[in-house]
């Protein structure tokens, strides 16, 4: 087999008959044969690298390709992350423009991620997103693109192994599907499939559902929809070089499966009459459809964003070899800030320094800098030539616990101050210390919360009527005396521990 581009060609035969056919190419032809595929060294093909492996082939995108990519960003040296986006929903977000160089290397950095996602079947939905906005992107996309990049750099050996299951037959074509409903701003859902044959992937896709669907069985059942398309596809083509395959459709959504073993539409009467061609499909035994377990579908890689482990636990089973991340499965949000153009020399500010909360440029022209202050502070003004990096000189951004301590303070004593004043003593409550500085802001809850080791400053408000009624109900329900949870004086922290403990 010939596999030709251009003037480019790969020859995959038999090594007994490799000479003669070579010779024969060489008649009517002039050809420049190079490196010949072993399983020793990487040979270049298309731009992409090719070496044999025991039962197939590994193929990867070049290291140097990696590179050239972080260092548009300045990320060559960066700390890489475990997965290419964050597993949270932020369709809400909105972000501020970009610059026009901004936009051009956000363009640049995208055009050059689709080439990749042939042998990276983890970024093809990354990818897809990014790809989405490319007409107006602003700082939310372009902290999105950062993080992809901090995935990459961790990832740049990564290997597509083509191989292929012995224990399968010859003829099974296999389509695995899946679908994420509603996820993006506009509620549209995406598909994923991958295409095998014979265990040996062929080809992987992620898409955005032209429609919104209704429900999530009507998303997975219009995956099913582009899964079947591709499987036809490549069994006809199959079938004109007179190789008969078996279609095979898997799919996790028992909802969408039940679709082709009916006739008509059932209580989806919305759905359009080209949605149910896989009931035609299936009562002429052109395609088979079978029950997969949703950690098993290696679809589920193309249609959101995972955690590390469980992204490459599915990246293994589709023959992409990754290696270890260097941290934990989270990222700056400040990267969502490019740097800030001097308003004096026109010049993009260098990154100088950062604390906690705070992101620091400094321009390379006039040295002036620039800070970005996060929880609600927004930019500063260019300060003074040479000035250290400081919003102010009297005092620094705190974090946010060190400020819900103090606001939390201060409303204490006006608590005490009103009292005094009115007379009335104010109402008991158990007062929580909120740890300054620690990794969780939030106030602890459960066997954490002591009234004894309590900071006796700060207060913490009483039970809402709401969690008392709904633990009383909660109590009734789980056999629990009443009287040993709602105590006098039961706080909101208290009461969710309980909430989390009983439900």
């Amino acid at each position: 087999m010939a596999t030709i581009h251009a003037d480019d060609m790969l020859l995959t035969v038999p090594a007994k008959a490799r000479t003669r056919l070579m010779k024969e190419i060489e008649g009517p032809v002039k050809m420049k044969w190079t490196d010949t595929v072993t399983e020793d060294q990487w040979v270049r093909f298309l731009g992409k690298e090719y070496r044999r492996i025991k039962d197939g082939f590994a193929v990867r995108v070049p290291p140097e390709y990696y590179e050239k990519l972080l260092e548009m960003f300045r990320l060559e040296t960066c700390r890489s992350v475990v997965s290419p986006a964050e597993n949270v929903s932020d369709h809400g977000t909105k972000g501020e423009s970009l610059s026009d160089q901004q936009v051009s290397q956000y363009r640049t950095a995208v055009g050059k991620l689709m080439w990749l996602i042939h042998e990276r079947a983890d970024l093809a939905y990354v990818v897809k997103e990014l790809a989405r906005n490319l007409c107006e992107p602003t700082t939310v996309e372009w902290g999105r693109l950062k993080r992809c990049l901090r995935y990459v750099r961790g990832t740049t050996d990564a290997e597509q192994h083509l191989t292929y299951n012995p224990q399968e037959p010859e003829t099974l074509l296999q389509v695995m599907v899946d679908a994420n409903w509603a996820r993006d701003g506009g509620r549209k859902s995406t598909s994923g499939g991958v295409l095998l044959l014979q265990g040996f992937p062929l080809e992987h896709w992620s898409k955005t559902q032209a429609n919104i669907a209704l429900s999530s069985g009507e998303a997975e059942l219009y995956a099913m929809n582009s899964g079947a398309i591709e499987l036809r596809r490549l069994s006809n083509v199959c079938a004109e070089l007179g190789q008969t395959l078996v279609g095979m459709l898997l799919c996790d959504s028992s909802a969408a499966l039940a679709v082709p073993y009916r006739r008509g539409t059932g209580r989806m009467r919305h759905l359009e009459a080209k949605d149910l061609w896989l009931q035609e499909e299936f009562r002429r035994g052109h395609i088979k459809f079978q029950k997969i377990a949703t950690a098993d579908n290696v679809a589920d890689l193309l249609t959101k964003p995972l955690t590390g482990p469980a992204m490459r636990g599915l990246c293994t089973d589709l023959g992409l070899t990754l290696q270890p991340g260097e941290l934990r499965d989270e990222v700056n949000v400040l990267e969502a800030h490019p740097p800030p153009t001097c308003e004096r020399c026109q010049r993009l500010a260098e990154y100088d320094c950062t604390y906690a909360g705070q992101l620091f440029w400094r321009c390379p022209g006039c040295n002036r800098t620039k800070s970005w202050h996060a929880y609600q502070r927004g930019w500063t003004g260019w300060r003074d030539d040479g000035a250290s990096a400081s919003s102010r000189d009297d005092q620094q951004p705190l974090p946010p616990t060190t400020r819900r301590t103090a606001t939390t303070a201060r409303t204490g004593r006006s608590r005490t101050l009103a009292s005094s004043t009115t007379g009335s003593l104010p109402s008991p409550v158990t007062q929580v210390y909120v740890t300054t500085g620690s990794t969780d802001s939030r106030a602890p809850l459960g066997a954490q919360v002591d009234a004894n080791s309590a900071n006796p400053v700060l207060q913490q408000s009483l039970a809402t009527r709401r969690q008392i009624d709904y633990l009383a109900g909660l109590c009734r329900r789980r056999g629990r005396d009443e009287a040993t949870v709602l105590r006098p004086g039961l706080t909101k922290a208290q009461a969710s521990a309980w909430i989390d403990q009983l439900r």
